[in-house]
């Protein structure tokens, strides 16, 4: 029960009426109304209202209730469907008027005090609904729709332990309230008690083994236990009774995407753009799945779509960035990834992607100040050290090309390349000496650097020294 909803106890037995039968009834109600016999009938006017309020008459509930209130003012019964009904117009300081006046008559009558609790939560009087709550509790320490109540109150807090304990509570004394447990299940995934709620959700379903939602909660739990498998079948079951339900698409999507079954994921993306046109998130899960598949053009497409549902999708400029860096698009890919930094200077990942893209347009000015950025954000960032050591080189900087390259070894000190990379720039400052040295170092690293230097070096092919380096590797 939501807390927007108000609580009938009334064990009707009415069997299935249609909207025709219970018209006529009010009809006839009104009539006796509108006749001055309203006292006259009142039992039956009182069944109607019960009917209304079953049925969803809410307009045709309020009047009849409102005319026995008219010549029977102290009618507690009429007092209380006046309230439920208010509440269904979401009138709700009337609603909450009217079931004050029931509680007058009434003060320790149960039904009411968990209907004024409903209507002090929709009101914000939040700490009222609870003490009225407790005061049913109070009353009947049994009662398992203040026990629930009092969960959905805390779950709408946000305190999920203390909702968890209530519902627990109703599952004591109502073991098959399929209610209660999806509820817990739904606590226990919030705070992270995953096989708790899968535990929940399980016997919720043996409940309700038609529940969608149930089988797309149970999806998600096991999402999040990294059981893709098992989750994309469950997402599957969902859709096998609720084929329109689009969240359940898209994280079947998710969970076939993470066992690598592309195909399989870029189908249930489709299906969940379908029915959900206008959620950009769709679109860029396609576009990833298309780009896990090697089709970047389809993935460029599809990254585009999302970004003209949102224009502030940072991730996804920065992903099509990336494609058309791979097509060769330089100058696109660069608008993307200039969009992004125009939102936020500092965003590290476009502050790379645009260095990488700089240098190859030989623009290692442009590249050199994108790294610094970074080191300035990110003091300790051994990538952008390295690149920009590089970048450096590329400028003729060689002093503050090994000086960085220095950091990069500080950071990390058995990183061959650094100990390459130092190695070029004494060469190129004709340290000769410190730059065997620092071949050596890399060669004692790593071996597989024979070749690279011999690549990168032939001039020095003649060298007794390196010569030597290199039989001794």
């Amino acid at each position: 029960m939501e807390p927007s909803e108000f609580y009938l106890d009334n064990n009707s037995n009415n069997s299935f009426l249609e909207e025709e039968e219970i018209q006529t009834k009010i009809e006839d109600c009104k009539k006796h109304i509108s006749e001055g016999e309203t006292f006259l009938y009142l039992d039956s006017i009182e069944d109607t209202i019960q009917l209304c309020a079953e049925y969803d008459f809410v307009r045709e509930g309020l009047f009849l209730a409102e005319a026995i209130i008219h010549v029977a003012p102290y009618n507690s019964e009429a007092w209380l469907y006046k309230g439920i009904f208010l509440n269904n117009l979401f009138e709700y300081e009337e609603a909450y008027e009217s079931l004050k006046k029931t509680l007058a008559f009434n003060p320790n009558d149960v039904e009411v005090l968990i209907n004024i609790a409903i209507a002090e939560e929709n009101l914000g009087l939040l700490d009222r609904a609870s003490e009225s709550l407790r005061h049913v509790l109070e009353i009947e320490p049994t009662n398992t729709d203040a026990l629930f109540n009092l969960g959905l109150h805390y779950e709408k807090r946000d305190n999920y332990e203390k909702a968890a304990f209530y519902f627990e509570k109703v599952l004591k004394l109502e073991p098959k309230s399929s209610d209660a447990l999806y509820e817990l299940g739904y606590c226990y995934e919030n705070i992270d008690k995953l096989d708790n709620a899968l535990d929940a959700y399980e016997r919720y379903l043996d409940l309700e083994p038609y529940s969608s939602t149930g089988w797309y909660n149970k999806g998600i739990v096991l999402l999040r236990k990294n059981k893709f498998e098992q989750a994309a079948d469950t997402f599957e079951l969902a859709l096998a009774i609720n084929a329109e339900f689009s969240s359940s698409w898209f994280n079947c999507g998710i969970a076939y995407a993470n066992i690598k079954k592309y195909r399989k994921a870029l189908s249930c993306f489709k299906e969940a753009a379908k029915l959900d046109p206008e959620d950009e998130t769709i679109y860029f899960n396609i576009a990833q799945t298309y780009e896990d598949l090697g089709d970047l053009l389809n993935a460029v497409r599809y990254y585009s779509k999302a970004i003209k549902l949102d224009a502030d999708f940072t991730e996804a400029y920065l992903a099509r960035a990336i494609c058309n860096q791979k097509l060769k698009r330089y100058l696109s890919a660069l608008e993307d990834v200039e969009t992004v930094l125009k939102n936020d200077n500092y965003h590290i990942e476009a502050l790379f992607l645009k260095a990488e893209i700089e240098e190859t347009f030989y623009h290692s000015e442009e590249a050199v100040s994108c790294y610094l950025k970074i080191i300035d954000l990110e003091p300790k960032n051994f990538e952008a050290h390295f690149k920009l050591a590089g970048a450096l080189i590329n400028l003729g900087r060689f002093k503050e090309a090994r000086d960085y390259y220095l950091k990069c070894i500080r950071m990390k000190k058995n990183h061959a390349n650094s100990f390459y990379g130092i190695a070029k720039a004494f060469f190129l400052l004709n340290e000769k000496e410190k730059a065997y040295t620092s071949l050596l170092k890399a060669l004692s690293i790593d071996p597989r650097y024979k070749k690279t230097i011999l690549r990168d070096f032939p001039d020095l092919l003649s060298s007794p020294i390196l010569q030597k380096l290199l039989a001794e590797q």
